[in-house]
């Protein structure tokens, strides 16, 4: 094994002036951040060159970008520069200028098992670049074609004493120095410490005249932030009216009654900060949202998708497990509420299930048109009860009305629809004998019935009957449900079968 020691101090070099081949003036390389703290996004751009102790060198500007606020309430994007760096290039080794001094940052043509010696560690005992000890051994060597250019993937790890590193052995990284781009995790390295939220977590992308290249992880645009806070879900204060449940068994009216859920605050679960909805931990991680439910981060929605994207959700099942359901994307659309534009995204179970063929509509900023949060999609309808849906979502800037409040009219949020003395009397009066049944049984009723339609337990449709008297005879022993249609409503009622 042989072990390169490059430190070079170029006052004695002569000035060397052949083509860069590395860091051409306009390229920029995009770094993402660990999750949690800002900063969000650190690019680095090559901006012009200089000449330092007669060597012709790249100049390299890093920039991170934070989320800022003047007043509190309306928020901006804030670009903050915060070095200023030079590189050189030559015979296939890229050095970086620190203290007066070039340091060998990559070694392109090096061989697997050298050890590659940057710099010694300073005077100092900081988690600084200057303090550390920055060294790697080349642990194996491979390729990839970038836009038809054959580059070499040099793959390293920090020796035992190096406080520096390109990957970080805590975290059993494997990310390789790709040939003209860098390194994969941060152009500079890290120190081995840095795996807290907000430290650089790796390479996104990296551009330049002849190469764009892209992490296999990164789907996104390469410069994409995340929706600024007041443009993110479930902004404190906001507010979701929620229809409660109605037993059409004794036909209540269908604006009975309503609740509300609130975004209340932040707290802090496992060093992450989640927004408490209601009694709902949720994590907004860039387009996604995830609620927190028995120590499991389950994801709810996703925004970011395009038409017949497959998607899987993380939902609660009839038997109470967390199941991962597929979904295929199969509309988007837009709402309007008050000024703002909302994207729709409508999903269908994949495969489609016969037992709860209900698509899954929600909508960015507000969720799901049902409920918050949505479960049990291996559930059976069941006509006997409709479950809860959404009347209304409120927040500073948005306000919506779902469709299916406004079809009972325009209403406020909080109406509350009387009940009809109607309903009352009709379930006062209404008979079924024998009841449980071995088969035949009638429905007597002092008001003429116009049609009644059976269902099994799992809310199958059976058959219709337009007689009051219902023959079960060639069906299994069980529960069954009967809607019964009069003139002005309708009312849901068991039968038994022994």
């Amino acid at each position: 094994m042989k072990n390169i020691f490059l430190l070079c101090i170029f006052y004695l070099l002569p000035k060397y002036v052949a083509a860069q081949e590395f860091a051409p003036t306009g390229a920029k390389w995009y770094y993402s951040h660990n999750y949690g703290m800002q900063p969000y996004l650190t690019y680095i751009e090559s901006v012009g060159d200089t000449t330092i102790n007669e060597t012709e060198c790249k100049i390299l500007e890093s920039n991170r970008i934070f989320e800022n606020t003047n007043d509190g309430f309306v928020y901006f994007w804030d670009t903050v520069k915060f070095s200023r760096d030079f590189v050189y290039y030559r015979q296939d080794t890229v050095f970086h200028f620190l203290n007066n001094e070039f340091y060998p940052l990559y070694v392109f043509n090096a061989n697997k098992t050298d050890t590659i010696l940057v710099k010694v560690a300073g005077e100092c005992t900081d988690y600084t670049y200057d303090c550390s000890k920055f060294e790697y051994v080349v642990d194996s060597i491979s390729s990839v074609t970038i836009d038809g250019q054959e580059l070499k993937l040099i793959y390293n790890s920090m020796t035992e004493d190096s406080d520096w590193a390109f990957n970080l052995s805590g975290n059993l990284e494997e990310k390789p120095i790709i040939e003209k781009i860098g390194s994969s995790k941060f152009f500079f390295g890290l120190h081995k410490n840095a795996v807290l939220e907000g430290d650089i977590a790796c390479l996104r992308c990296y551009i330049d005249e002849n190469i764009s290249y892209k992490a296999d992880y990164w789907e996104k645009e390469c410069d994409y932030l995340k929706p600024l806070n007041g443009q993110e879900f479930a902004p404190i204060g906001a507010k979701w009216y929620m229809n409660v449940s109605v037993n059409n068994g004794i036909n209540e009216p269908a604006l009975k009654n309503y609740y509300i859920i609130e975004s209340k605050k932040d707290t802090l679960i496992n060093s992450l900060n989640f927004r408490l909805v209601g009694d709902y931990p949720m994590l907004q991680v860039e387009d996604e949202i995830y609620y927190y439910f028995k120590d499991t981060l389950r994801l709810i929605y996703k925004f970011d998708v395009e038409l017949e994207d497959s998607v899987t959700f993380n939902m609660i099942s009839c038997m109470g497990d967390i199941v991962n359901f597929d979904y295929v994307v199969t509309k988007i659309d837009s709402v309007v509420a008050r000024e703002d534009t909302l994207k729709r995204i409508t999903c269908q179970l994949s495969p489609l299930r016969d037992i709860n063929p209900n698509p899954y509509v929600y909508i960015e900023r507000i969720g799901s048109i049902r409920t918050l949060i949505e479960d049990l999609a291996d559930c059976a309808w069941i006509p006997e009860t409709t479950p809860e849906w959404l009347r209304c979502y409120q927040d500073n800037e948005v306000h919506f009305k779902t469709d299916r409040f406004l079809y009972y009219g325009d209403n406020d949020c909080d109406y509350v629809e009387p009940v009809s003395g109607i309903q009352t009397n009709l379930n006062d009066n209404l008979t079924i004998f024998p009841n449980p049944t071995n088969g035949m049984f009638e429905i007597q009723s002092d008001i003429p019935i116009v049609f009644v339609e059976v269902f099994d337990i799992t809310g199958k449709f059976l058959f219709k009957s337009a007689v009051s008297t219902i023959n079960l005879c060639d069906y299994d022993k069980g529960t069954y449900l009967l809607q019964i249609h009069f003139d002005e409503c309708i009312i849901v009622k068991k039968v038994i079968k022994n």
